[in-house]
């Protein structure tokens, strides 16, 4: 299926001006009908609560020209997903003539809010889940149409597999901890990732990097949150269930691991490991061919003992952790002492 939703449409001569170009308003009112129309195609139970007190509000939208639309050029709108945050979505668009051949005029983005309530007192509301699984095919890094990919593609230097496999090896020299990311609901997934870091304390964020093939993919951005186990030295074979593709899906894959439901919202977290965080899904991004995925923290917890299972140079390890070492002091800032002031 193409990676992008499409809108066709032929531009009529009451949509130009004297001099034949296309008025700036119809690009963006395109945008607006081709919204809409992915809505009536994938998601019609939110066009039905449109109609209650669900709101789409547009907080932001613009486009960027680069060739000249004409009276009667057929115009292909094609949106994809840019972010999908807890209450907002953006979207990109490409126009493409068809007239002629395929050539891009003109890019645009577009984001919108989800409010709820009676006009004047509405407030965020999350994004709908239905709304979130359709989003889910055209998500950030799941693909591009030909156009934007023949303007963005690299030229290439080496062979794509030969220079994936010297990349991977020099990444593999920098050593990362475990954990097991998961999510819930009545099909739980889970997969096993050294891709993710800590991000921001205030808010209290973290990441992970998601291959956009995996099934893990749609089923994190679909559900709105996610779990982080982190492993401890003596599972390493849980490390490996969750990495082995053979595993099976949905609760099977939990039937060899001891595992609890997540008081925030039910995803699994691993039990005796290191540590655990229950994350709201706070953004997403395009990552090339992985998305960014961005959780807020809601709860976390550390066992406080342990020793760590890493990963490095294609195999796992043990880490000791060392009891915390007592502070000390910042080094005395006066001048016959010859202390400095940290900056």
């Amino acid at each position: 299926m193409p990676r992008y939703y499409e809108y066709r449409h032929v531009v009529g001569l009451e949509e130009t001006n004297v001099v034949g170009n296309v008025y700036y308003v119809n690009y963006l009112r395109w945008q607006g009908r081709c919204r809409e129309l992915f809505l009536r195609d994938h998601a019609a139970d939110v066009v039905a609560d449109l109609r209650g007190d669900l709101k789409l509000f547009t907080l932001r939208v613009d486009c960027e020209f680069v060739a000249e639309l004409a009276a009667l050029d057929e115009v292909s709108v094609r949106m994809r997903l840019v972010e999908l945050a807890q209450t907002q979505v953006e979207f990109a668009f490409d126009y493409v003539r068809l007239t002629g051949g395929e050539q891009l005029v003109a890019r645009g983005r577009q984001r919108i809010a989800c409010m709820r309530g009676e006009n004047g007192r509405t407030a965020p509301t999350r994004v709908p889940a239905t709304l979130a699984r359709a989003l889910a095919a055209y998500a950030p890094g799941v693909g591009r149409g030909r156009v934007a990919d023949h303007l963005t593609e690299p030229l290439p230097v080496a062979a794509p597999a030969d220079r994936g496999r010297a990349l991977r090896t020099v990444l593999g020299s920098f050593a990362t901890g475990v954990t097991v990311v998961a999510v819930g609901g009545t099909r739980p997934h889970a997969m096993t990732a050294n891709s993710f870091t800590s991000v921001s304390l205030d808010p209290p964020l973290v990441l992970v990097c998601v291959d956009r093939r995996a099934h893990m993919h749609d089923r994190i951005l679909a559900a709105g949150g996610f779990a982080v186990s982190v492993l401890a030295r003596d599972q390493e074979h849980i490390a490996r269930h969750f990495a082995d593709r053979r595993r099976g899906a949905s609760f099977a894959q939990f039937e060899r691991v001891s595992w609890t439901p997540g008081r925030h919202a039910g995803a699994p977290l691993i039990d005796a490991a290191l540590a655990w965080l229950e994350c709201d899904l706070w953004r997403a991004y395009d990552g090339g061919d992985h998305s960014i995925v961005v959780g807020e923290v809601r709860r976390a917890h550390d066992r406080g003992a342990g020793d760590a299972l890493i990963f490095a140079d294609g195999t796992y390890r043990g880490l000791r952790r060392e009891p915390p070492a007592a502070p000390v002091g910042p080094p005395s800032a006066h001048p016959s002492t010859g202390g400095q002031r940290g900056h």
